[in-house]
């Protein structure tokens, strides 16, 4: 992996990370819908348990829009920009710049 370029090396270290969050993400969903679901709760708390694993859901749908926004920025050069009203506004930008080609200039000329 150490003759890897860096952006190579940036992007496998991006999918492990992705894939481990991921699947800590999933099973943190569902040991938390099997605790509301087998946990022995009265008939009465249904609905407050519907409502506990939705919340449970969008909070991991939030972090999974977290990880992917971090981690295109780590890979990749990207800027974000979001103006609000007013002043108020964000940018976030992240990444190597691009490489610039290299350019070869020759020259050749006669000699008399």
């Amino acid at each position: 992996m150490s003759q890897w370029p860096p952006r190579m090396q940036m992007s496998l270290i991006a999918l492990i990370a992705s894939v481990a969050g991921s699947a800590a993400a999933m099973a943190m969903l569902g040991w938390g819908i099997h605790i509301l679901w087998r946990g022995g709760w009265p008939v009465a708390t249904s609905g407050q348990r519907i409502g506990a694993i939705a919340y449970i859901s969008y909070g991991l749908l939030g972090l999974a829009f977290v990880t992917i926004t971090a981690l295109g920025m780590a890979i990749n050069r990207r800027t974000l920009k979001i103006d609000g009203p007013g002043d108020l506004g964000v940018e976030i930008s992240g990444g190597e710049p691009e490489t610039v080609a290299a350019t070869v200039t020759t020259t050749t000329g006669v000699k008399t």
